[in-house]
């Protein structure tokens, strides 16, 4: 089977009480339900997007429209789909009203208690609009204008009782009963081509077992035609023993490391970090520092930035240098502290929405800020702890521009402490490649499933309500699902594998598999994730 172009169908793992059946085509359901599409698709796309539901039954009160992709993987348990209205915009069939993220207004015709009506789901350049049996409603004006980002298909039974509701989905343009002139079906051939098609060009894992020997080279960072590339960011842990992680980067002095799992300040492994490579990067004999001890298996994380860097004097604090990458939205900014509120310029053009900083002089600990919570929380790498609130010296209670990061007087954030003492890792999440969001658990071994828009490399995930382990997942040392083998940022402990950490990486997302409260209370958790193939181009594993 090999299939030129793939099409939406409903996601069995999105599912609230719907059955499923002809490929995931057909869904029906006699109470509270809702079935969501595979795959999202631009709202703001000048050419359109369509798709129709049938209800092939008289359902006293079916539903259908998009919702937001967030939106699902943040109502937690996937029985809680149907009642929820959070970024979902809707025709509901027992009255004809439009549901605006659960505010209800007329709009249209009711077509609920007829069999076999079609109802069409028209989106362009922002605008919603609904069709009954080939009709566009409200004389043709819009339920909705103004939407952005990514949207999924939704259709849902509103009711604890009535008549079931049985939908026939039609993705295919070849099944549509109407063919609204200029719109595209919702496939993989259809989607927007990716800002990054190849993300192994922009990250990559590396796995190498130590020598104990002078000078051995890592390498096999390349794109998918074989062309090498140089790394900007190392993230070295060893896997088979409890040793810190080591963090290197082209922006600071060549050698001196960082620790994810220790406040320590930066320390001089110039003899055993000795070069970043074409194609990964070089080490040298075991020392004390343990990224090259014989016979221990390691890992290395790997990401491209922009080189050694320039000053950038978009900020109040001109930095030492930041080296930017707009294509793969990552940056490093190396900066000398205030002591006092200021900005420093990322150089990504966009708002970073998760930004990584460290006193590199001190022993104070990290400091992780992210758009996905308050500009006065942070989280820290090097410990469990839960989200920290209320803090306005680490961002001076504001988050980051599309020039600038803010930072506040704290000594983590923005300390006196040296010449170019400061570094901080910004990222900004990139449709196909990269996605930094937050999810519901619902203490389940069925867990939350989480819309990535791509089949993700690299996985970490933390609890933001209670103390507990920032985890670390890849496909190089879990090629195939379940994927369970662990490492942590905030521990030195060797890799684990096993119980309570399971987790399926798709080629759309990744779904929880276990009811383990490290990645699956009924909580709040972060999740950061990068691509090993856009949605477009993604089979499954």
């Amino acid at each position: 089977d090999s299939p030129t172009d793939n099409h939406c169908t409903l996601n069995p793992l999105w599912v609230d009480q719907h059955t499923l059946s002809d490929g995931n085509l057909v869904a029906s359901a006699a109470a509270d339900s809702a079935a969501i599409g595979t795959m999202a698709f631009d709202v703001t796309d000048s050419d359109g997007y369509y798709f129709e539901a049938k209800v092939t039954t008289a359902a006293t009160y079916p539903n259908v429209g998009i919702r937001t992709v967030e939106s699902p993987s943040q109502v937690g348990a996937v029985t809680s789909l149907s009642g929820n209205s959070t970024g979902r915009y809707s025709f509901t069939g027992s009255d004809g009203n439009f549901n605006d993220a659960g505010s209800s207004s007329s709009y249209g015709s009711a077509w609920a208690g007829t069999a076999d009506k079609v109802i069409g789901v028209l989106v362009k350049a922002g605008a919603l609009y609904f069709s009954i049996d080939g009709t566009i409603q409200n004389s043709g004006t819009a339920a909705k204008t103004g939407l952005t980002g990514y949207m999924l298909p939704t259709v849902f039974y509103d009711a604890g009782s009535g008549t079931a509701a049985a939908w026939e989905m039609r993705f295919d343009k070849a099944d549509w009963g109407t063919t609204p002139s200029g719109y595209k079906a919702i496939s993989s051939n259809n989607l927007a081509d990716p800002q990054v098609e190849d993300p192994k060009r922009y990250f990559d894992t590396l796995l190498y077992t130590g020598n104990g020997t002078t000078g051995q080279t890592i390498t096999g960072l390349e794109n998918s035609s074989g062309t090498s590339w140089t790394p900007d960011w190392v993230w070295i842990k060893p896997r088979s023993a409890a040793y810190n992680s080591k963090l290197f980067d082209s922006v600071r002095t060549l050698g001196y490391s960082l620790e994810s799992s220790t406040t320590n300040a930066q320390a001089d492994l110039t003899g055993e970090f000795i070069a970043f490579a074409d194609g990964g990067f070089q080490v040298d004999d075991d020392g004390s520092n343990n990224i090259n001890q014989s016979g221990v298996t390691h890992v290395a994380w790997n990401w491209e930035a922009g080189g050694s860097g320039s000053s950038n004097e978009d900020g109040s604090i001109n930095t030492t240098a930041t080296s930017a990458n707009t294509t793969a939205g990552f940056s490093i900014i190396r900066w000398t502290g205030t002591g006092a509120n200021g900005t420093i310029g990322h150089g990504l053009g966009v708002q970073p929405n998760l930004y990584i900083l460290k006193n590199t002089a001190t022993t104070n600990s990290w400091v992780v800020g992210s758009t996905v919570y308050a500009a006065t929380a942070y989280l820290s790498i090097n410990n469990n702890d839960a989200l920290a609130t209320g803090d306005a010296a680490v961002f001076n209670s504001t988050h980051p521009t599309s020039s600038v990061i803010n930072l506040g007087s704290n000594v983590g954030t923005n300390g006196d402490s040296g010449t170019g003492n400061m570094i901080c890792y910004a990222f900004a999440a990139v449709d196909g490649f990269s996605k930094f969001g937050t999810y519901e658990g619902n203490s389940s071994a069925d867990g939350t499933f989480i819309y990535t828009g791509f089949r993700p490399a690299w996985i970490t995930l933390k609890e933001m309500d209670n103390a507990d382990d920032w985890v670390i997942y890849d496909t190089k040392r879990d090629p195939i699902n379940i994927a369970d083998t662990v490492l942590r940022m905030d521990s030195s402990a060797a890799e684990y594998s096993g119980s309570g950490r399971e987790i399926d990486i798709l080629s759309n997302g990744f779904i929880i598999r276990t009811s383990n409260a490290t990645i699956n209370a009924s909580n709040t958790y972060l999740y950061l994730a990068f691509a090993e193939f856009p949605l477009k181009y993604a089979n499954a594993r």
